[in-house]
């Protein structure tokens, strides 16, 4: 964030002017296809190999000891979040990105401040990353998640104690059960109290499954007061719902 006043002279000296010459694109290792394509190689082999893991749970939940099915279930997750990990530094892009909505934001507005400028920038940053974490924690509730496995799924978070590890489970039981546990949300809440994105992130799931399913008046306003929502953010809420049935 240092560099974006820099940047903004550069941009406003010459608009049509690209940051980055092309000799230097076509060196990055950002272009260079062979390395994305091997990227990408890589992160369908995660993708697929969570699935595999999850096929595995799902089908040889009776057959299967505790141990060995608690142990590819942890297992995956952690493969899952350290690939995660990775992925977000592959930050590159992401700067890149930056870099034109810098360009971008001066064009349609010259005048601005260069505080003005990196909130701006650092929103767009976040935006990207908060919608990557919140996709990849999806993506694996989805593919290791049964409505079987509840008791596994609880003693490896207990286990462990990681907020990640709440957050899928929650999206598990909310996916596969159909469960709106209030006492639970509660409890997460609270223990996210001194964690805000992992508290957004509980709030976005949370609605997002009241967004998608018939939920209880009563549970609706619980949820409501729990978080804080706003009666604009409620009646989009019931909104969104009519207009999917």
């Amino acid at each position: 964030m240092a560099e974006i006043p820099k940047l903004r002279i550069v941009l406003m000296n010459d608009r049509h002017k690209d940051i980055i010459d092309q000799d230097e694109d076509q060196n990055s290792p950002l272009y260079d296809n062979k390395d994305v394509e091997e990227f990408m190689v890589k992160v369908n082999k995660v993708f697929r190999a969570i699935e595999v893991c999850g096929q595995i749970l799902r089908n040889r939940l009776g057959s299967l000891e505790r141990n060995s099915l608690e142990s590819i279930y942890e297992e995956s997750l952690l493969v899952s979040l350290r690939f995660l990990s990775v992925f977000l530094r592959f930050s590159k892009y992401v700067r890149e990105e930056s870099i034109r909505k810098i360009k971008k934001i001066l064009e349609e507005n010259p005048n601005l401040s260069n505080s003005k400028i990196i909130r701006e920038v650092e929103s767009f940053y976040l935006g990207i990353n908060y919608t990557v974490i919140l996709g990849m924690l999806y993506k694996i509730a989805f593919s290791l998640g049964s409505a079987k496995g509840r008791d596994i799924y609880i003693r490896v978070t207990e286990s462990n104690d990681k907020p990640s590890f709440c957050l899928i489970q929650e999206i598990i039981e909310l996916q596969f059960e159909k469960k709106l546990d209030i006492q639970k949300i509660d409890k997460l809440h609270s223990e996210f109290s001194k964690n805000p994105v992992c508290d957004r992130f509980l709030k976005q799931i949370i609605l997002h499954h009241c967004y998608m399913h018939d939920i209880g008046y009563k549970d609706r306003q619980k949820v409501a007061d729990k978080f804080k929502i706003s009666q604009v953010q409620r009646s989009n809420c019931i909104a969104s719902k009519k207009s999917q049935d």
